[in-house]
């Protein structure tokens, strides 16, 4: 978390604004860790795992699919 934290730290002081947009299936756990270690630094994060995207079957379907036609 420290590497990620360095990266908002070096955005924040070029004067960006940071949007965190992960690839955690749910926003438990990690997700938590990392809003935590990073609430001092006004970082927005995207509050939701990829799992309550309404296309998460079909890309899960399509990665199966994928993997198994290989």
């Amino acid at each position: 978390m420290k590497v990620i934290r360095g990266w908002v730290e070096e955005a924040k002081a070029d004067g960006k604004d940071v949007i965190v947009v992960t690839t955690v299936l749910t926003a438990a756990g990690v997700m938590q860790k990392l809003e935590n270690d990073t609430k001092d630094l006004g970082v927005r994060f995207n509050s939701a795992g990829m799992m309550t995207n309404a296309r998460f079957s079909d890309w899960l379907d399509f990665a199966i699919e994928d993997t198994l036609a290989k």
